[in-house]
């Protein structure tokens, strides 16, 4: 055999396995007796179970991109130890599942991960998470409580949007925005408190939120996006640096105004009651910070 047949051999064989190696072909994977489909490189790509509540074997280092998509047969998954990030859409649309278990470890937790998860009434987001991705708790109906850990650091839009049975919410401290839309639609949010590493909340990230009643922005630089607020409670209550960015922002936007009492124009007192339409209205500000609070039917302001 000349030398130049081995080397055009040696050259066909290596583009052989370059295009095994991208196209991934060269990749074996075996489904457990339980169902679940697994690569050699340990990626959770499948699942053909009877469902219930599952246990995802030990060994796993991914929940690949929608490997549990619809399987509305799964009430409850156990995530091991050693899993490292939950891919697009991995659970989607498992209307069934009540609880997930995530594992200390994982990193992120990608686009519509859990998206559509009807029956999720809880979820603890490890303190190993730096990333959320976009969707990746939208329309989780059941959904009570959320808090974000301070590991996190980067969050994409909509990661709450539809949770309408979300009643409190923790940010992390170490986030530089509320995305677009993040609790869009969350209909039974009451209160929320925006860390001072926030900097920016987007276009419509509380949009929706019918029965927000308070809301304390702790930076004042923080920038409001367009709609943010809209169709918030009538009668929310704004705790925000007075004078501040944020305070201009919102006054701007016709959210609140630097309140009068009735119609004479004059600053409300530091403690204030006024009747109106049957309505008795009673506001308490403190004397000691340099903040604001919207009170009222028609959002007005007691400078504290």
């Amino acid at each position: 055999m000349g030398i130049r047949r081995i080397v055009r051999m040696l050259l066909a064989a290596a583009v052989l396995f370059i295009g095994c190696v991208q196209a991934q072909n060269c990749v074996h994977a075996e489904t457990t007796a339980d169902g679940f489909v697994i690569d050699s490189y340990g990626k959770l790509t499948g699942y053909t179970g009877s469902g219930g509540d599952i246990t995802i074997p030990s060994g796993v280092t991914e929940i690949g991109k929608a490997a549990f998509a619809g399987k509305t047969n799964i009430t409850s998954v156990i995530i091991p130890s050693g899993v490292t990030r939950i891919r697009e859409g991995a659970f989607d649309l498992c209307r069934n599942i009540t609880s997930v278990t995530i594992p200390n470890g994982v990193t992120r937790i990608d686009d519509t991960a859990f998206n559509n998860c009807e029956s999720l009434t809880n979820i603890a987001i490890p303190g190993s998470v730096t990333f959320i991705g976009n969707q990746a708790f939208a329309n989780c109906t059941s959904l009570t409580s959320a808090t974000i850990p301070n590991s996190v650091t980067s969050m994409g839009p909509s990661v709450f949007n539809g949770c309408t049975a979300l009643t409190s919410v923790t940010l992390s401290g170490n986030v530089a925005s509320v995305g677009e839309n993040m609790f869009s639609g969350c209909t039974s949010l009451r209160s929320v408190t925006i860390p001072s590493n926030v900097t920016d909340i987007m276009a419509g990230a509380f949009n929706g939120c019918s029965n927000l009643s308070r809301v304390t922005i702790q930076n004042g630089n923080t920038a409001i996006g367009t709609d943010a607020f809209k169709n918030i409670s009538p009668s929310v209550v704004f705790n925000v640096p007075k004078g501040s960015a944020a305070y201009n922002a919102l006054v701007s936007a016709g959210l609140i105004s630097e309140g009068t009492s009735g119609g004479g124009g004059s600053k409300l007192p530091n403690t204030a009651s006024e009747n109106k339409d049957g309505m008795h209205l009673i506001v308490f500000c403190s004397l000691a910070a340099l903040t604001v609070c919207a009170y009222g039917w028609k959002r007005r302001l007691a400078v504290r």
